[in-house]
């Protein structure tokens, strides 16, 4: 259960505790099953944009709390790869919902959060989104999500911009 999820695990130098990578995995899928909550409370109520939430809404702590699990896990990088890759599979899973672009935030912000800890996170996704030959990755909505992501440059929006150009073309000329 969640109460258990770090319990056989000696304790960081740091003090805090140490999570393995399935460890790591679960507290993921718990906090994500949270926001996916939000997620349909807040489109059935007309919510468009995360971006509108006050501060103190509960999926602002949510998001916090993974960059904290990533901190804590042995291997880190290891572990943060896997995180990216799940939340980044479910990221083209949930984009063409009803609350798609809801979804689409959060995914965006669960990888830069988990980039914030871990920079190998974006070489990740760029590399998925430049090589991939899954043709889900020319998701418009997505590509500029990751893209515009955050105001001050961040290593995942860095890596996307200078990313040399995908063998498709990811958004059609206008």
């Amino acid at each position: 259960g969640a109460a258990a999820l770090g319990g056989s695990l000696p304790a960081s130098a740091a003090g805090g505790e140490v999570l393995s990578t399935a460890q790591a995995l679960e507290r993921l899928s718990l906090v994500m099953a949270r926001l996916d909550m939000h997620v349909g409370q807040l489109s059935s109520s007309g919510v468009g944009t995360i971006f509108s939430l006050p501060a103190e809404h509960e999926m602002h702590s949510l998001l916090r709390q993974v960059g904290a699990i990533v901190s804590c896990c042995v291997p880190r990088d290891e572990s943060a790869l896997a995180l990216a890759q799940k939340v980044f599979k479910r990221m083209f899973e949930q984009a063409s919902g009803g609350a798609g672009r809801l979804h689409t935030q959060i995914n965006v912000q669960l990888l830069m959060r988990i980039d914030a800890v871990c920079k190998k996170v974006a070489r990740f996704v760029t590399d998925v989104l430049v090589y991939s030959e899954d043709e889900r990755k020319l998701n418009e909505d997505i590509v500029a999500s990751l893209i515009h992501a955050q105001a001050r440059p961040s290593s995942l929006h860095h890596r996307l911009v200078t990313a040399p150009p995908p063998s498709h073309r990811v958004m059609d000329a206008r």
